[in-house]
């Protein structure tokens, strides 16, 4: 067993006889003269207990009212006070207590203060009370619509902030990483050669196929200058094939012609003969068979003339071929020499050139960029969890600094690819291209530098949707 001592509470033990009143609900009053803390005694005269009123503390001249609501306690006989706010119970207990110490006493109906000198106070208004009250006031209507005015600001403000916020989180996605994407190519050397020649210069525009640094190859270059030099040789030996047949077959013809001559002497003669009565055909038979059998041989190649001929005809056509198939072989050597080249793969824009004349590239080495004939693209990343509400032909837009100011610009999606996070490898998601509207390859140039920092979101046009 814990025992414990606590010493009673004069404030809650004790009664203090002075006058209050209690105003009820039909205008009368009800005089008590015993009250604490707790509640209220009322004489014994008084047959129904009042549940409500209005509790007047006569100070002084002055009535302190406040209302009250009692409950009747069967045990003590007494009304208790039920549900004192705390500036109530403030106030009771002031006089409560007051009265206990000796500062106050009842006296012919109220309750005086003992210790305290009190004023009276004045009923009638100050000047500084009859100036506020001869001031113009303002109309109560202007006052209502700049107080509604207010109020409509604040809330405009909070819950346009807010309502703003909130719209934004369910109609914009915004990308992460955006950057502006260049089709720059770098061109690098195919093999360790020298620069012989460049061929253009930065900001030079080039066509496909056009050739931008000539590269020199040694060993290359001395396998076509050793070509050269054969077909040099191999023209210079058809060449004098072909006047040694050409020779040959003038002195074939000369001999022919020989042959006809005396043929056509033998019938000269033969006329001349039949005129004067002769009749002998015999050198003119001989003369026609000299030419068909020289004729023969030359067709047939059986003879000496023949064979010769066919030897030299023969010796044109063999240097003849050996000359084509050098030639055959230097336009190889020679597309093999050329293909160690710079060559424009399609159209473009020459960038940086990093290389100079007579400078020796080893093979992969960067010799200049080119920046395609396409406009730049701003990418950016985004999760994989949001493949359903993105696709291609949404609206962008795209949000640069380009040291004057904040700027911005319209896209819309051209493409959607999935890929990795361009700076945390281990992020799979989604790379999402945007193209720049209503701008050109020109525009997007002057807009944007290549690998620029940009600000991405997408448009997911919800509110068109929802009507």
């Amino acid at each position: 067993m814990k025992i414990r001592h606590e010493r009673p509470m004069s404030e809650l033990a004790f009664r203090v006889r002075a006058p209050l009143r209690l105003e009820l609900s039909d205008g009368s009053e009800v005089v008590v003269r015993e009250w604490s803390l707790v509640g209220l005694r009322f004489a014994d005269d008084v047959d129904i207990l009042p549940v409500t009123g209005n509790l007047v503390i006569p100070f002084q001249g002055v009535e302190i009212k406040f209302p009250v609501r009692l409950k009747q306690d069967e045990t003590s006989g007494e009304a208790r006070f039920v549900d004192l706010t705390g500036r109530q119970r403030e106030t009771l207990a002031l006089f409560y207590r007051s009265i206990l110490n000796g500062q106050m006493a009842a006296t012919d109906q109220i309750i005086t203060s003992l210790d305290t000198p009190v004023d009276l106070v004045p009923m009638g208004e100050t000047e500084e009370e009859e100036n506020d009250g001869k001031a113009k006031a303002v109309p109560r209507r202007l006052r209502a619509a700049f107080s509604l005015g207010i109020y409509a600001l604040v809330a405009v403000l909070v819950f346009g902030l807010l309502g703003s916020q909130l719209w934004n989180r369910l109609n914009i996605i915004r990308l992460n990483s955006g950057y502006i994407s260049a089709p720059i190519s770098q061109y690098v050397a195919g093999q360790g050669a020298f620069v012989e020649e460049i061929r253009v210069t930065p900001g030079e525009r080039v066509k496909a196929g056009q050739t931008l640094i000539v590269l020199s190859d040694p060993n290359r270059s001395a396998d076509v200058e050793q070509i050269r030099s054969e077909i040099r040789l191999a023209k210079a030996r058809l060449a004098e094939a072909r006047i040694a047949l050409e020779d040959f077959e003038a002195r074939i013809e000369g001999k022919r012609r020989q042959l006809v001559r005396i043929y056509q002497q033998e019938q000269r003669k033969l006329r001349l003969r039949q005129f004067l009565g002769g009749y002998d055909l015999e050198l003119v038979t001989m003369a026609l068979r000299a030419i068909q059998t020289f004729d023969d041989d030359l067709t047939t190649y059986v003879g000496e003339l023949g064979t010769e001929l066919m030897r030299k005809q023969g010796l044109v056509e063999e240097r003849d071929k050996q000359y084509r198939w050098l030639k055959r072989d230097l336009s190889n050597k020679k597309e093999a020499a050329a293909a160690v080249n710079i060559v424009a793969t399609e159209d473009g824009t020459v960038g940086e050139i990093v290389v100079i004349k007579n400078q020796f590239v080893q093979r992969g080495e960067t010799t200049l960029s080119l920046e395609a004939q396409e406009a730049r693209v701003a990418v950016g990343w985004l999760s994989d969890r949001k493949a359903d509400i993105v696709h291609v032909g949404m609206s962008a837009t795209i949000r640069f600094n380009r040291g004057a100011g904040r700027q911005s610009a319209n896209g819309t999606v051209i493409d959607i690819v999935s890929g990795v996070h361009p700076h945390s490898p281990d992020q799979f998601g989604m790379v999402v291209t945007v193209s720049i509207d209503h701008s050109g390859i020109d525009d997007t140039r002057f807009m944007f530098a290549p690998n620029a920092p940009v600000s991405l979101e997408l448009d997911r046009n919800l509110l068109p949707d929802l009507f």
